[in-house]
């Protein structure tokens, strides 16, 4: 599984060996240390490397804290990238458990990276999450529900996360969660359209206005001019002055574990995500009052998205919207992995079922889920402080 920045994709792969406890930190190696950070959490699996972060982060902590901290988050890093490479080629049959092993690991690694308390408790280590299968005739995953409890990883790492974000529910569907990703969007309408939260956005006209599917509103059950003045409160919130100056608005964490330009040039769609930054809460708040607008086949027209909108995603440069706030992306595939994998331990009959296409709506739905590429990470959404590399 890779971990990638905003603005990087490729993998760097373990530290070089004359870089790991060198006396003395040129320039340069500073900044491929930031580097690596940003591109690939591989690098932690060095305790070296790994204690060179903690005083970064943590600067005033006492030695024997950070020792400690860093042989945690290093053994943490490497199952992490056990399971990670036992997952590639793996049989369907097993594959949900070892991507999801992986990702718990990650984040195990990435709480003791920067928390050096964690764990409080015993309480805090469990996976905060849990499924109840319920008696039906034929079993069907998106309607599985994902219960939340008040303590684990989940919770743990969800505290985190810094960024704005909806509180934890008691219970999640897992169609809700499929819905909200933009890559199941196809699939998912095809069998369970009242799961659908994410809708493709197009070019006006007119420019720059965009267009989405009306449905957008409904899904959510409200009038489309209700659903339009939380769609502009949105923007206010998740705006980003910073954007204004063209820093960071061409680049976006995907979905689909890549990093790049949101809109793409070449196919005459969106011309850049610097686009959005014209868009300010003042010239959005401005659209709220009116009739609502419709384009071409009664599609909404809506006024562009800046570049940071808590509701705008991005899969293989295609723009999409959410219907309201969704969870991290790391969450939903969290429970989604979760939900699998529990699936395939426990319940053999229902999973074998799914992978010889006996329960064809759910083999479709599965086998299209882990086709996508692993969760990503920008660690700088997690870290309690900017780190100092000195």
């Amino acid at each position: 599984m890779t971990f990638d920045s905003n603005s990087h994709s490729h993998t760097t792969g373990a530290v070089p060996s004359s870089h790991v406890g060198s006396s003395t930190l040129g320039r340069d190696f500073l900044f491929d240390l930031q580097f690596d950070l940003q591109c690939d959490l591989h690098s932690l699996q060095s305790e070296a490397m790994t204690l060179k972060v903690l005083r970064a982060i943590h600067r005033d902590a006492k030695s024997s804290s950070l020792y400690s901290a860093s042989s945690k988050v290093s053994a943490c890093a490497r199952q992490a990238v056990s399971f990670e490479r036992a997952a590639q080629g793996a049989d369907l049959a097993v594959l949900p458990l070892l991507r999801y092993y992986s990702l718990l690991n990650w984040m195990k690694s990435i709480l003791h990276l920067t928390d050096l308390s964690y764990p409080a408790s015993s309480a805090v280590l469990q996976h905060g999450i849990s499924t109840r299968r319920t008696k039906r005739d034929t079993y069907c995953w998106p309607l599985e529900q994902v219960y939340v409890y008040k303590a684990g990883v989940l919770q743990s790492f969800y505290e985190m996360d810094k960024r704005p974000k909806p509180g934890l529910p008691a219970r999640i569907v897992v169609g809700d969660l499929l819905g909200s990703l933009p890559a199941m969007s196809s699939r998912l309408i095809a069998f369970y359209p009242h799961f659908q939260h994410c809708y493709p956005l197009q070019d006006g006209p007119p420019a720059p206005d965009v267009l989405v599917d009306r449905r957008i509103a409904s899904s959510q059950k409200l009038t489309i001019p209700e659903w339009i003045a939380a769609y502009i409160e949105a923007s206010e919130q998740g705006f980003n002055p910073r954007l204004r100056n063209g820093a960071g608005a061409d680049s976006a964490v995907r979905l689909d574990g890549q990093a790049g330009v949101l809109f793409g040039t070449e196919d005459g769609g969106f011309t850049s995500a610097d686009a959005f930054a014209e868009f300010g809460p003042t010239e959005l708040g401005a659209a709220e009052s009116g009739s609502p607008r419709f384009g071409p086949d009664g599609q909404l027209q809506i006024p562009r998205p800046n570049a940071n909108h808590p509701w705008l995603r991005s899969v293989n440069g295609r723009p999409f919207l959410l219907d309201n706030s969704a969870f991290p992306d790391w969450m939903i595939h969290f429970s989604l992995l979760y939900t699998l994998s529990s699936l395939c331990r426990y319940n053999p009959q229902e999973w074998s079922d799914i992978l010889h296409w006996n329960n064809e709506t759910d083999s479709a739905l599965v086998r299209a889920y882990l086709d996508l590429p692993p969760v990503t990470f920008d660690l700088t959404d997690f870290l309690p402080v900017t780190p100092q590399f000195h």
